[in-house]
């Protein structure tokens, strides 16, 4: 009974607050991720004052996520102040150095990863990828960009077929990470270009368009900062066995995941 009431009350301060670390402290609890990490993450509160460090630490790098403006360096303790000190280089303590190894090992799912393994998780259930996998899902969250891109693609290459050559010739997009990482995996090479983690700081997703043979053709890579050179990724687009990948054959492998109505979307998983 404690525990539920615990979860509703993290629950209600979410949805009140609209603040997104307190909606991953409480899926971090409610779906068990807690049994493994309590020694570390004792409840919903703590995590997601772990997550707001790391916002915290984002923001200062660049990013737009906002903190809870009460949670400060001193509340989250030195343990996990430590770990982002380190990831940036700065001098540690004793302690930190002593049991490095530990920490590192309890922090980290992934190797040279920031983001610690039940935050991991965490992104991905509430981003409906890995084993959370979930096509209309996906559609909601990502399915307007990759119809606007899917259009802006088709619409180069129209001009380029009417005239021989087109006037804009770069696009882009700035979004954040969760919606990268839905992308991604929407295309069916978000495991290839991320494993099992999150995208990094910086993070790129490059779509070629040019023409072979009299065909529109694609090729896609991706790059985060510790990258010096994007990794193609073409070949593991659903439906893209080679590279490049033909533009028809991209269009059938995200028919699914696509949309220009989200609410219709949203309407189906309410109904």
């Amino acid at each position: 009974m404690e525990k539920t009431e615990r979860l509703h009350a993290v629950l209600h301060r979410c949805l009140r607050v609209a603040v997104w670390p307190l909606y991953e402290g409480f899926v971090y609890e409610c779906t068990g991720l807690i049994k493994n990490n309590s020694d570390l993450f004792p409840n919903a509160e703590a995590f997601a004052n772990v997550e707001s460090l790391i916002q915290m630490t984002r923001r200062k790098e660049g990013r737009s996520h906002r903190a809870p403006a009460d949670v400060t360096v001193e509340a989250l303790g030195e343990k996990n102040m430590a770990y982002f000190k380190d990831r940036n280089g700065l001098p540690m303590s004793e302690w930190f150095n002593r049991n490095r190894k530990r920490i590192y090992e309890l922090y980290e799912k992934a190797t040279f990863y920031l983001h610690i393994a039940s935050e991991t998780r965490v992104y991905h259930f509430t981003v409906s990828v890995v084993k959370y996998h979930d096509n209309e899902l996906l559609k909601l969250k990502q399915g307007v960009l990759m119809n606007r891109i899917m259009n802006d693609l088709w619409k180069q290459w129209g001009e380029y077929e009417r005239h021989g050559r087109v006037q804009k010739k770069f696009i882009a997009y700035s979004t954040q990470d969760w919606l990268i990482m839905a992308f991604l995996h929407a295309l069916g090479c978000g495991e290839e270009a991320l494993g099992s983690t999150i995208p990094d700081f910086n993070a790129l997703v490059i779509i070629e368009l040019f023409e072979q043979s009299k065909k529109p053709m694609v090729r896609i890579h991706y790059k985060d900062n510790k990258m010096k050179m994007p990794k193609d990724i073409t070949h593991a687009v659903r439906s893209c066995s080679f590279a490049p990948c033909h533009l028809i054959q991209l269009g059938l492998s995200v028919k699914r995941y696509r949309t220009d109505d989200p609410q219709s979307v949203c309407n189906m998983q309410i109904a």
